[in-house]
């Protein structure tokens, strides 16, 4: 395993935020992975457009692509679209239930196992530790349609730390 992301733009106007993300290979055969596998150097220009936020709602959606910049002419080009839409309630106790699936469709995949599309929810609460604030969550999510021989369902469990 390498490094995944980075961030190297980000801009924010009202409720648009435009970024430009650079995916670096996370998994090849030097590392122990299967050959051709993630092992692209990928550019994904990103634009999250937040479409409400009032009170306890936080709603949005995320699009992105990737696509195969650089690396060896041996390894598998990338070519992935990502939609994750994101809807959010906050109860006045600090939990929180939400929806967040994150949608994609391979371009390069053959016709008929492109798409992943889960559905499934998430619930977490927000709390402090002296002074610093912590999210825990949990969610499940059913791949309703998957290429063959992707998982069946996934488990998300996330701790940040909120500033």
């Amino acid at each position: 395993m390498g490094m995944g992301v980075v961030r190297v733009l980000s801009v924010t106007l009202s409720h648009l935020v435009l970024a430009a993300v650079c995916a670096l290979p996370a998994r090849g055969e030097e590392a122990g992975g299967a050959p051709g596998t993630l092992a692209q150097h990928k550019l994904n220009p990103l634009a999250y457009s937040l479409l409400y936020v009032d009170g306890p709602w936080v709603n949005g959606i995320l699009v992105s692509h990737l696509w195969s910049v650089a690396g060896r002419s041996s390894r598998q080009d990338v070519s992935v679209t990502q939609i994750e839409m994101q809807v959010s309630y906050t109860f006045s106790n600090d939990w929180y239930i939400q929806m967040s699936p994150t949608m994609s469709h391979d371009w390069k995949a053959p016709s008929g196992q492109r798409w992943v599309i889960p559905i499934g929810v998430d619930v977490g609460r927000t709390f402090t530790i002296g002074s610093q604030g912590i999210s825990l969550q949990i969610g499940a999510y059913d791949n309703v349609k998957k290429p063959t021989g992707a998982a069946e369902w996934v488990l998300d469990t996330q701790v940040s730390w909120l500033y």
